[in-house]
């Protein structure tokens, strides 16, 4: 089967995918024979102290057969079972270093610079339950940043305005919360930088990265190609919906943020 081939199988199978989920939308409106999702639906405990503060080799990998069996694999595994002939995606997105530490050094506000708009603000992440529209904080390169607006973005306003030399200097990377919590440092450690970015990060635009790949390399990605699997590469920056909790109880209630890719 050619690519050509195989995008156009791929891009039917969305359509009728889309049309029956459509349908089953509307049946379960009228009739009321479908359970809608919960957000308590997805509740559940897990022991906190295995979460992986990094990538490890061996790796353990759930592999989901076309029956829907998981077995248990590692890295080498999953290659192994990959066919020539697949093809395999990945994403080159590498993440900013958008992550600002300010104020009290015993107690420091952490702020994430999402976008910066046209006429020079900013869409940012930070506790801001204690500032009123108008109060400003020091940011560490000497610029000020003032709550122009609340809500989830807040706009602010910077002066001087930031550079990338200065998120260079002053920002860390956005490690997820939940590595955070398992270390107890909600500051970067020196290896972070060398390992919270996938061996094929070229694109910056991302708030966090696309973890799985991280337990892939190089090598692995020359090992499937040399087998006859054909490698593709597409760019989908990870957004602020990465970071925003779920506040309704009804899913279909959930705002869903959009995020860029090409």
């Amino acid at each position: 089967m050619s690519l050509s081939q195989f995008f156009a199988i791929e891009r039917d199978l969305k359509y009728l995918i889309a049309v029956v989920l459509k349908i089953l939308d509307e049946i379960a409106n009228t009739c009321h024979i479908f359970d809608r999702m919960k957000l308590s639906d997805l509740k559940y405990d897990y022991p906190e102290e295995l979460i992986a503060l990094e990538p490890s080799r061996p790796t353990r990998v759930m592999w989901v057969n076309s029956f829907g069996e998981p077995t248990e694999m590692t890295i080498p595994d999953v290659i192994a079972n990959i066919p020539a002939g697949d093809v395999v995606v990945i994403n080159d997105t590498k993440v900013l270093k958008r992550r600002v530490f300010a104020g009290d050094p015993e107690n420091p506000i952490e702020i994430l610079f999402l976008d910066q708009k046209p006429e020079g603000t900013w869409k940012v992440l930070f506790p801001s339950k204690k500032f009123a529209v108008g109060n400003s904080i020091e940011l560490p390169n000497g610029s000020k940043m003032t709550l122009l607006e609340k809500g989830l973005p807040q706009i602010v306003s910077v002066e001087p305005a930031l550079t990338a030399q200065d998120f260079e200097k002053m920002a860390e990377l956005p490690l997820p919360p939940y590595i955070q919590k398992a270390r107890k440092e909600r500051h970067n450690v020196a290896s972070d930088e060398s390992w919270y970015q996938t061996a094929w990060a070229k694109k910056e635009g991302s708030f966090a990265a696309p973890t799985a790949s991280l337990h892939f390399s190089e090598a692995d990605l020359q090992f499937l190609r040399d087998r006859g699997v054909s490698v593709l590469k597409i760019t989908l920056h990870v957004g602020l919906g990465t970071f925003l909790p779920v506040k309704v109880e009804d899913l279909d209630q959930h705002q869903m943020h959009g995020e860029f890719y090409e």
